[in-house]
């Protein structure tokens, strides 16, 4: 199922660049049938890590693309004001698959996140 609704985590899918990045990823995607179906029965109803966010102290990058439809912004933002130490970024013009809509963009910003962070 995850090969095929691959597409619809990033914002433009039809860029070549894109796809070729999705198509490598369909090819080597690998799940556990098992926790696939334990998470999609509900047990992600039951998961919430939101009230830990506060016990982290070490230098965190919360990174998100603009139009990331599984976890934007909006989201992005939240959990990086739970976090004390974090700093939240987003990529214009991506969607969830930010390492293979806009690779250059976001290496950049995680290494020079990471310079800045040392001790991270």
């Amino acid at each position: 199922m995850m090969r095929t609704v691959l597409p619809l985590y990033a914002a433009h899918p039809e860029r070549p660049d894109v796809w070729a990045g999705i198509e490598e990823l369909r090819r080597d995607l690998t799940f556990d049938l098992v926790a696939a179906k334990a998470w999609e029965g509900g047990l992600y109803q039951n998961v919430d890590l939101r009230p830990l966010l506060p016990r982290i102290s070490a230098p965190t990058l919360v990174l998100a693309g603009e139009l990331d439809l599984i976890c934007g912004p909006a989201q992005a933002r939240r959990i990086a004001e739970a976090i004390p130490t974090a700093e939240v970024v987003l990529l214009p013009d991506c969607g969830h698959l930010l390492a293979v809509e806009a690779p250059t963009a976001y290496a950049k910003v995680v290494v020079d996140w990471a310079r800045r962070h040392p001790e991270a």
